[in-house]
């Protein structure tokens, strides 16, 4: 099937469902890779341009009434590559951004976004998650959001996201389905981000998951904002004292808890194990599970699921956010 056949009507519809900037104008690369802002918004006509490789154009997010209708997390790999960068050099960092994709999105389901309300690009450097609304939001309260959905995640320092500014005509976003200079590799949509494999990703349009997405309504965003400023979370600790890889003993309100730094993401959990007491923070940290030194209990550090006995239950578990170089933790979930 020919890219002409591919970008039909539909799938342009499909496609600024999710992307939807100013109308009034958009911006398009100029031979020399600058971006100049040419009237218009993003027609159909220029949406064949992007698929057919003739053009590549970005959109101005934010409306004349300071609302945008999407937000785009950045998981690109940073330092980008550069020109000639091997790809089978890449392949590892890759997938290592993947887990951080595979963390967000577990943070964001947990404030309300359904897995099919999400949308993930891989634009050959790295990942971008994408969630569209069903009418323009607020910018603000989109980067409270945002912000929180990132700190949850564990990703405060690793994680830049769209909108960012929030004057003038927002931020300029780079479109799909474009192809990389760097890389010479073109982005595409991904279905199932458990079993992507940059290694052997087809770069063919594929619009299969921009017709399922479904796109998000205002009250998931409020509610979530709402709630986290409802919040009382507790300064516990300093980000420097919780290095990679590691894991520290903290109190929340005179509780024991176990802060948890694996491969970046912070994690809080119960630290006395479920089965008598053992205190967690005296074990080991390895493959992100802990252990407990008396008898042998086992727990994923990132759901305090048990997955090795004399242990019956899971730990529970805080939420966390990272600000002003401290880690604070909320009230206690099961």
């Amino acid at each position: 099937m020919t890219q002409q056949a591919i970008a039909s009507p539909k799938e342009y519809q499909m496609f600024i469902k999710c992307y939807r900037g100013r109308a009034d104008v958009v911006a398009q690369r100029q031979p020399d890779g600058s971006f100049k802002t040419v009237p218009g918004g993003f027609t159909y006509k220029r949406f064949l341009e992007q698929i057919e490789e003739r053009n590549v154009y970005c959109l101005y997010n934010l409306n004349a009434e300071g609302a945008v209708g999407f937000i785009l997390f950045d998981a690109d790999l940073f330092p980008r590559p550069g020109p000639g960068a091997r790809w089978d050099e890449l392949i590892p960092k890759f997938r290592a951004k993947k887990e951080q994709v595979i963390g967000l999105m577990q943070a964001l389901e947990k404030l309300g976004i359904r897995r099919e309300q999400i949308l993930v690009e891989f634009p050959s450097v790295g990942f971008h998650v994408v969630l569209a609304f069903e009418k323009p939001l607020p910018v603000q309260q989109v980067k409270a959001f945002a912000r929180l959905a990132r700190d949850q995640a564990g990703l405060t320092y690793e994680l830049p996201f769209y909108p960012h500014e929030v004057c003038g005509y927002g931020d300029r976003v780079l479109l799909p389905l474009r192809r990389n200079e760097n890389t010479g590799r073109r982005s595409n949509f991904v279905r199932d981000i458990l079993s992507f494999d940059p290694a052997t990703y087809n770069e063919t349009p594929d619009f299969h998951p921009l017709a399922r997405l479904q796109l998000i309504g205002p009250g998931v965003v409020e509610k979530a904002v709402e709630a986290s400023n409802s919040q009382d979370y507790e300064r516990v600790a300093r980000v420097e004292e919780l290095p990679l890889g590691t894991t520290k003993l903290a109190l929340y309100r005179g509780e024991r808890v176990l802060l948890v730094n694996q491969n970046g993401h912070y994690y809080a959990l119960g630290e006395l194990c479920p089965h008598a007491c053992g205190p967690l923070s005296l074990g080991q940290l390895r493959d992100g599970e802990v252990n407990c030194v008396w008898h042998g209990a086992r727990f994923r550090v990132n759901t305090g699921e048990v997955t090795a006995g004399p242990a019956l239950t899971g730990l529970v578990h805080h939420p966390v956010v990272l600000k002003d170089g401290y880690v604070w933790l909320g009230p206690s979930q099961p």
